[in-house]
């Protein structure tokens, strides 16, 4: 069985808000080198694991059941939009998250719960965050830290998180496409 590329995610439906943003923001920046996130394909990563054997899987799997029984159902919200990189060379762009402190939690306990497992240790600490696109390069910087100022203190939605999904991440020339290998259902989500 060959190595699979896995991430561990929250999926996001868009509400009529975060959608408006989406379609604003594409349309604004239409001829900016952007990759954006497909619609349909949203999601909050908790953990990149990347190449993942099936052993890995198995233990990655014990975790997150061990994990989603002692978790109930919880939120948080997106509101508002960022990048990361500098103002002259952004390279995410993303809408924030707000209240935030159940799901570091659940992020940092299955940081721990996967520590002994051989993936890599992210450097960084948890930055919840949810990816619109990736920025290749930026023609008119005005306009985009502009556009990021004008929704900056807007709320999108509220998202609550009823499950956790384990996906694999297929990489193809148009893009990545994420395949769920397993879903998680909280403790107390129906």
């Amino acid at each position: 069985m060959q190595n699979k590329r896995t991430f561990i995610a929250i999926k996001i439906e868009p509400e009529n808000a975060l959608s408006d943003l989406f379609k604003c923001l594409k349309s604004s920046l239409k001829n900016e080198k952007i990759k954006w996130v497909e619609e349909n394909s949203l999601h909050l990563t908790l953990r990149f694991l990347g190449e993942t054997s099936q052993n890995q899987s198995q233990q990655v799997d014990l975790v997150l059941k061990k994990l989603a029984s002692e978790y109930n159902t919880f939120c948080f919200d997106l509101s508002g939009t960022g990048f990361f990189g500098s103002k002259s060379q952004p390279k995410v762009l993303f809408v924030s998250v707000l209240n935030k402190e159940i799901l570091s939690q659940f992020a940092d306990n299955l940081a721990k719960g996967i520590s002994g497992f051989g993936f890599q240790t992210g450097e960084k600490p948890f930055a919840p965050h949810l990816t619109l696109g990736r920025i290749k390069e930026i023609q008119n910087s005005g306009q985009f830290l502009e556009l990021v100022q004008q929704y900056k203190n807007v709320h999108f939605q509220q998202v609550q998180v009823k499950e956790i999904i384990f996906y694999e991440s297929i990489l193809y020339p148009a893009g990545p496409v994420y395949k769920p290998i397993k879903t998680y259902k909280l403790n107390n989500s129906i």
